[in-house]
């Protein structure tokens, strides 16, 4: 009886370990990425509904996911980040009122990691290795109770 037991604890600690598996990797993506918010001016002519602003600190991954948000100070606007290029820098915002000039402020993500190159690509995995090794630790933990008599 005491196995049985002991076999429902170890499987309630797994299903909460689980559930804070979310909260984990939230808090990875937080510890390798900071937040920088820079305002430019774009100015688009008659047709254009799409323009550029340059990133002082390059996007996390290259990956428009990463702006966190857009506003614009010409109210018909509706900002949205289109594409980005590593490259230059550049992040495309589309979305925009035609021939106006206005000021966008753009939020975003960028790697904090700087020359820690191990903790840029750990950090990515830490939630997969803590997973791993709870359920390793859980099923270590039933065959020892099950193999010890």
């Amino acid at each position: 009886m005491d196995k049985i037991f002991i076999s429902v604890i170890v499987v309630i600690f797994l299903i909460i370990a689980i559930t804070f598996l979310p909260d984990l990797t939230s808090a990875t993506q937080e510890m390798i990425t900071d937040s920088d918010t820079m305002s430019g001016d774009i100015t688009t002519g008659g047709g254009e509904t799409s323009g550029d602003v340059t990133l002082p600190q390059p996007l996390y991954n290259d990956e428009t996911q990463y702006v966190s948000s857009i506003t614009s100070s010409h109210g018909p606007d509706n900002p949205v980040a289109s594409a980005y290029s590593g490259t230059t820098d550049a992040l495309t915002v589309g979305g925009l009122a035609e021939s106006q000039t206005r000021t966008v402020t753009v939020t975003y993500a960028y790697d904090a990691t700087g020359d820690f190159v191990g903790l840029r690509s750990g950090g990515r995995m830490l939630p997969t290795l803590i997973l791993l090794m709870v359920i390793a630790l859980a099923g270590a933990g039933i065959w020892r109770m099950f193999s010890s008599r």
